[in-house]
Parts: C-alpha cells; sequence; structure tokens
C-alpha cells in the first residue's frame, strides 16, 4: 500500500514508503503535568524495530502532527518501559536520551481508545530500515505492561474503526485466525514472531505483499489522472485485505495463491473497486503489470506454504531467523523492483534450501549474527548456489568495528552523481559504556533535497549536530541527533573493510547508502568543532572542498 504523509494508514500499511525523513518529528511536546497523564508502554515488532517513531494519532489522520505525543524505540523495540533492563523512561529523573523513549498521553480519559501509529526506524533482524506504517487501537494502558504493536495489531485497528464501541470486528477476525491455525489464541496476537510465531510472521508479510502490490496498481491507475483520489486506495486495499482473511479458514487458501492465475484474480479484484469508484480509468491497461505482481505473490506464497509445513517447534532460533530474513528479503526485493530479474533466481534459491527434514546449510548461516542480509539488496543469485549467505557474511574486522568507540571519531564520505556528503562522527562517553553523547559534523547534498547542508552561495555549507549514540552491536552504531524540527535517527553499520578503511551503511538521505571511511581513532576534546563554521573549515581540510 503506497502511503505518503497525509494519506490514512489501511489495514497492514507496510508496503508504503515512508521514512522518519520527510514528515517532520521532534522530540519534544510542550505536555502539561498532571493527574491525568498516562504513559504508552509498547514493544513494536515486525522484526524488532529500532529507533522507530511512535506517536499517539489523537485526531486519527495518519500524520505525525506538531501536537502529539511521540517517542522513539529502544534497542530492543520498547517505549516508555523496556522489562528486559527493567527502564523506565518515563522516571521523573529520566535524562534527555533516555526521555526521548518516553510516550506520555495528557488528558486522555482512562476508557478512551487510541490509535498508536509507528512509523519509520530499523528492523534489527535485517538491517533494513522499515518502510511502512504500523497501527494499534487500544484503551489498555496499563503502567509497565508493554502492549505490542505488529503488522497483526494494524489489521485488528482498522477493522476496530469498523466498529469503534464494540470488539465484535476484532473478535471475528481473531476466530478466523484461529481456525486457520495462525494463531492460537488473543494472546498471541501480540506474539513474538522470533519466540516461535514463524507461521504468522510469514503469513503477515504474505499480506504486506499483497497490500504493496495494490498500492502499486494505485499509483499506475491514478498516474495522470486529476480527478483520482489516493486517500481511496486505503479503504479499496483495506476490504481486500479483509476479504483475503476471511478465507484464511480455508486450509488451502494460501497454497492455491501459489497459482498465478489465483494471485491474478484477487489483484483484478482490487482494479475493479477502483474502476467502479472512477470509471474513467476504466481504459487504463493493468493487464502486464497484474500479471508481474501476481507472479511474485505466488512466488512468495509458495515459499510461505513451504515454511507453514515446516515443523516449526523444531527450529533453533537461528533457523527461523534465517527464514525470516529470507522471507524478508524476497520481499524487500520485490518491493524496490518486481522486474527484478534476481527474484526469480532468490526464490528458486530459497525453494531448494526448504527442504524436508532439514533446512540447507546456505539459508541456515543467513541466521546467524556475522550475516547482513541487506548486502543481498543488489546481488546476483545462484539458485543452485551453497555459497549465497558468504556474500552476506561480513569480514572478522567488520564485525568489530564499534567494539571500542567510546571517545573515538570516525570519518566517512560519498561522491555520487545523485549524492554528495562528508562526515565527522565524535563519540563520547564513559570508558566501557554502551550509550552516550555523540557530535556530528557534516556537510551534505542529494537530488532529494531532503537534507542539503549547502547552498550556490556556499557549496560547502555544513552542520555541526549534536545527539546521542547507543550500541546495538559490536559492529552497529545507532545515534539520535538533533536537526532543525527536532530530532532524527541514524544507524550505522560496519559492512566492508580493507587495511585501515571501512565502508559504512546507513540512511542519511532518504535511502541505503554505502559511503567510505575511516576505522574509528582516539580523538583530543580539543579536535571536536564547536560551530558550523568550525565544521565547514575542518571539513574542507580533511576531504577537501566541494567545486
Amino acid at each position: 500500500m503506497a502511503f505518503n504523509c497525509k494519506v490514512f494508514a489501511s489495514a497492514l500499511a507496510l508496503a508504503a514508503a515512508l521514512g522518519a525523513a520527510g514528515c517532520g518529528s521532534s522530540d519534544k511536546q510542550d505536555q502539561p503535568k498532571g493527574d491525568t497523564s498516562r504513559v504508552v508502554s509498547a514493544r513494536v515488532i515486525d522484526g524488532y524495530l529500532v529507533r522507530a517513531t511512535v506517536w499517539a494519532d489523537l485526531n486519527g489522520n495518519g500524520e505525525l502532527d506538531s501536537f502529539e505525543p511521540r517517542a522513539f524505540t529502544d534497542n530492543d523495540g520498547y517505549v516508555s518501559y523496556n522489562p528486559l533492563t527493567e527502564t523506565d523512561y518515563c522516571a521523573a529523573d529520566a535524562g534527555t536520551a533516555l526521555a526521548r523513549h518516553c510516550l506520555r498521553l495528557v488528558g486522555v480519559a482512562e476508557d478512551q481508545s487510541v490509535l498508536i501509529r509507528v512509523r519509520g526506524g530499523y528492523d534489527s533482524a535485517t538491517g533494513l530500515p522499515f518502510k511502512g506504517m504500523l497501527t494499534l487501537r487500544t484503551s489498555d494502558l496499563e503502567p509497565g505492561q508493554p502492549l505490542v504493536v505488529t503488522p497483526l495489531t494494524s489489521l485488528l485497528a482498522e477493522a476496530d474503526a469498523e466498529a469503534p464501541s464494540t470488539r465484535a470486528g476484532v473478535d471475528s477476525i481473531l476466530d478466523l485466525l484461529r481456525k486457520a491455525g495462525i494463531i492460537a489464541d488473543a494472546a498471541d496476537v501480540g506474539a513474538d514472531p522470533f519466540g516461535g510465531q514463524l507461521q504468522l510472521f510469514i503469513v503477515t508479510q504474505l499480506l504486506e505483499a499483497i497490500d504493496g502490490a495494490t498500492g502499486v496498481l494505485t499509483k499506475t491507475m491514478g498516474k495522470g489522472v486529476p480527478s483520482f483520489n489516493p486517500d481511496v486506495h486505503s479503504q479499496l486495499a483495506f476490504a481486500e485485505i479483509m476479504a483475503f482473511v476471511t478465507k484464511l479458514t480455508d486450509a488451502d487458501f494460501i497454497a492455491s495463491l501459489k497459482s498465478q492465475e489465483a494471485a491474478e484474480a484477487l489483484l483484478n479484484g482490487f482494479v475493479q473497486r477502483v474502476v467502479t469508484l472512477y470509471p474513467e480509468l476504466s481504459s487504463v491497461n493493468t493487464s502486464a503489470l497484474v500479471a508481474v505482481l501476481a507472479k511474485r505473490i505466488s512466488q512468495l506464497a509458495t515459499i510461505s506454504d513451504l515454511v507453514r509445513n515446516l515443523p516449526l517447534e523444531q527450529l533453533s532460533e537461528q533457523e527461523r531467523n534465517a527464514l525470516a530474513r529470507s522471507f524478508a528479503l524476497a520481499l524487500e526485493r520485490v518491493r524496490n523492483n518486481p522486474n527484478d530479474a534476481e527474484i526469480d533466481n532468490l526464490i528458486a534459491w530459497l525453494t531448494n534450501q526448504i527442504g524436508e527434514p532439514a533446512l540447507g546449510d546456505d539459508v541456515v548461516e543467513l541466521g546467524g549474527d556475522d550475516v547482513d542480509v541487506s548486502l543481498l539488496i543488489n546481488a546476483s543469485i545462484d539458485p543452485n548456489s551453497n555459497t549465497l549467505s558468504a556474500q552476506a557474511t561480513l569480514p572478522a574486522d567488520v564485525r568489530s568495528v564499534f567494539a571500542s568507540v567510546v571517545n573515538t571519531s570516525f570519518g566517512v564520505s560519498v561522491n555520487k552523481s545523485d549524492e554528495r556528503g562528508a562526515a565527522l562522527v565524535y563519540v563520547s562517553g564513559d570508558a566501557g559504556a554502551a550509550a552516550g553523547m555523540v557530535t556530528v559534523c557534516v556537510r551534505y547534498q542529494d537530488d532529494s533535497g531532503d537534507f542539503d547542508t549547502g547552498s550556490k552561495d556556499d557549496p560547502n555549507g555544513a552542520l555541526l549536530l549534536g545527539g546521542n549514540w547507543s550500541l546495538l552491536d559490536s559492529r552497529t552504531l545507532v545515534l539520535t541527533v538533533n536537526v532543525v524540527g527536532g530530532a532524527r535517527p541514524l544507524m550505522i553499520k560496519g559492512i566492508g573493510a580493507n587495511g585501515g578503511e571501512r565502508t559504512y551503511r546507513f540512511d542519511f538521505g532518504s535511502d541505503l547508502t554505502d559511503w567510505s571511511g575511516t576505522a574509528p581513532t582516539a580523538f583530543a576534546p580539543g579536535d571536536v568543532p564547536t560551530n558550523d563554521q568550525e565544521c565547514r573549515s575542518v571539513l574542507i581540510e580533511k576531504f577537501g572542498p566541494v567545486s
């Protein structure tokens, strides 16, 4: 489902190209203190989402408005309270760095239903930016009792919107999911997909694929038609997804989608709904696009069916992670380009690897801690390969690039036709700490204008940004930097090493980008720029001027 920041989220609003950038976010809100304040404790799971923006959509418009309270998820996907570390981010003595993770509502009645929205952030399982929106509708805000926001709660939230005064709509869907054997009881709705709910994870990912396909069709059909209202897509897609869910009671339905003809029928049903509302779109030829998208759905359904038939309770955590990462990789490549010729090879490779009674060694290796599946986003794939995981295995020097990151700095730069930038990152903190303060000196320009620091008068324009850092693992640094209008999360991952040189991957602009850089080295306090002009000068000295 294709969304922008002004379109109301529908059932599984997961295929949206929404990142944290472009919609604006501030971690500072004017919230009066009083007895009516309520804390929202939650964990966000589509994989675990790190530094996702979680907010209360008080007016239900799908936007993050300036008056709406918001927070960032922590390294484990929690807001407000992390039971794993017993950290209360809303404590009165919580500092700025911790308070960024506190979601507090003011003036919300005890029995009032609230829409919790999630967008942006990074999937800790795959290392990929989260490109969708998740939703939870709830009035159950018990202190210290984290709720769970998942793709399935998004579906239930929109169902509840159809019957706001009752839980009948939600309960009916839960009944369907139980009959289909996808969940055992209501408690499993929020279950961790990496803790034994792999089947549920795969099914919701398949729903996402269908949702994304309808979004592509909507965008194509509405192109060049002034009267077309893209907002209608959320309603139409929701109707199609609900129709899909009702069929989950048929044990053979997901298997039936392995047929491209069945997938085409599903997508053509959506097209007909659009044409019914907008007859002028009847002349738009969608047959070729439907065929491509249906092929991808049928391929993903094939993998889904294979996974559903595995003895999931006997799989190890690494095996479950491997299957989830593999499926997410296939879906990501479909999102990026449904005409990607390598998707056929990827699906064939997965089919070969998902055997009985055991999984292939190559796919199992993708579940390891030294693997970054984002390295396979653009990779060529041999369907008969037993070494695909090796392409995603990180060099030993990269795996520990940030292991001793406290009080070190490193430089990064990129110089492409559509993106030019350089930055110096200064990481400060107590010896052995896993979090602290960060200073980033940066200049940047890209064709989207998402975060340009320069101008025609001064292409070397630079900004000095402050913020916080935390260590996700020994090769992954998570930053929250203060920019105009609020805070911005960044995840920096080491992915390559060549002597003293390093390659880092992050989304400083609006997409994943590889920047060349240096390994972290110790710095003296006097080395850190103190203002934009000093920042500009030091970047010119280290990286040269922008011509």
